[in-house]
């Protein structure tokens, strides 16, 4: 008998520990999915934002772009300010490299519209 209730308080005491490890991985698998989505979230706010301002500036063609010292990427105009900086830039590879890097990025998080 009394071997019987120590198996059954053990049994217990090994439940318990289960229950409380795996509420310890639901917290951590949660923190994680949260940490996780903050920075999609900031890229989705950044991207709304910059619709956001390509709606409300004035609407004018490529050639009234061009004609100004810069140019339209998608709905994005890119100042001639922007252009003179990266022209100035210093060409090593590494830099190279590291603005290539920069440009996937930025234009990576753009969706890309699929023609039906």
């Amino acid at each position: 008998m009394a071997d019987m209730e120590n198996n059954q308080t053990n049994t217990f005491d090994q439940s318990a520990m289960l229950n409380l490890m795996q509420q310890g991985f639901d917290i951590h698998m949660q923190m994680m999915q949260f940490a996780w989505t903050i920075p999609m979230n900031a890229m989705q706010v950044m991207i709304d934002m910059m619709d956001q301002a390509a709606q409300a500036a004035p609407a004018e063609g490529h050639a009234a772009a061009a004609n100004r010292g810069s140019f339209n990427v998608g709905k994005m105009n890119i100042p001639p300010q922007l252009i003179s900086m990266l022209m100035n830039l210093d060409m090593s590879p590494e830099n190279l490299k590291k603005l290539q890097q920069g440009l996937d990025f930025l234009f990576g998080v753009f969706p890309v519209k699929k023609q039906e």
